[in-house]
């Protein structure tokens, strides 16, 4: 299940834009489908499946947002870095901690060792296993509904073929530069 909820957390951030994707390939396809190459039976058909890949999306956006609901602000940090590509952004709230200046929510979160950063997305990934199962998303449901959406399945694949593992260059940088605060 671990591998499952990793891809919908990498997808999470762009839920807004596949699901648009999907809407103008739908309406493009309804209207070029007067060039006369398919059967109004085979378009009819091939647009109502593209109907409901939209809706599952939509569903497993709406599990996703109910699942990541009420993280604490470490926790949304966590995700930030490692799944969301916000590592700058969580750099600079970093940033402005060390110096006197950040916002009160940053106040009980401390700088992050390497061991801890990593002990700490660990738990966060096993909590939001625990979330998603809860909310009635096991990994059969995920492989029979939601696995072949499109942004889905290519990142799903990639998980499943361990590449997904070891530190990023982004990662690294980022711990780099939390060293850099904790001296």
């Amino acid at each position: 299940m671990e591998n499952c909820v990793k891809a919908i957390l990498y997808c999470y951030p762009r839920f807004g834009y596949i699901e648009d994707s999907y809407l103008e390939h739908i309406r493009n396809k309804a209207l070029l489908s007067s060039d006369g190459r398919e059967t109004a039976e085979r378009l009819a058909e091939y647009l109502a499946t593209e109907i409901l890949q939209k809706r599952k999306l939509r569903e497993l956006a709406t599990i996703a947002a109910n699942a990541l609901s009420q993280l604490t602000v470490e926790e949304n940090l966590l995700l930030d870095v490692r799944y969301f590509g916000k590592m700058d952004r969580v750099k600079r709230a970093f940033a402005h901690k060390y110096a006197g200046i950040g916002d009160d929510s940053m106040r009980t979160v401390r700088v992050w060792s390497e061991r801890t950063y990593f002990r700490k997305q660990k738990k966060l990934l096993d909590k939001l296993v625990g979330r998603f199962s809860a909310l009635g998303l096991t990994r059969e449901r995920f492989l029979d509904e939601y696995r072949n959406l499109d942004g889905i399945c290519s990142i799903y694949t990639y998980i499943e073929l361990g590449k997904d593992v070891g530190i990023e260059k982004k990662e690294r940088a980022f711990l780099d530069f939390l060293a850099e605060l904790r001296k």
